[in-house]
């Protein structure tokens, strides 16, 4: 079976080479060959817009993206947004903190 050589996915239908965009990333890819995906990608119903969301009942917040980046084991991405976003607090030297 081919498979995307990012992440293991199927491709989206047809099927590579007919269609080159990995079903997990969106990116496109060069295939594999293995005996089965390294990922399964599903796919998820289609909501109302008051339900849509990173984490469904919520309007999307960063929390919410910080939640999806760890449950999908995407942690160095993880990390490097919240020091990104840690930096916006940072005290700089010299100066003192109320």
């Amino acid at each position: 079976m081919q498979v995307s050589e990012c992440c293991g996915a199927k491709f989206h239908d047809p099927g590579y080479p007919d269609n080159d965009i990995c079903s997990s990333c969106g990116e496109h890819a060069g295939a594999v060959d293995q005996d089965r995906p390294s990922i399964n990608v599903v796919e998820m119903p289609e909501m109302p817009d008051a339900e849509r969301g990173l984490i469904a009942g919520y309007k999307p917040n960063r929390l919410s993206l910080y939640i999806l980046l760890l449950v999908t084991g995407r942690q160095e991405e993880l990390y490097e947004m919240l020091y990104d976003d840690m930096g916006k607090y940072k005290i700089k030297e010299g100066v003192t903190s109320e």
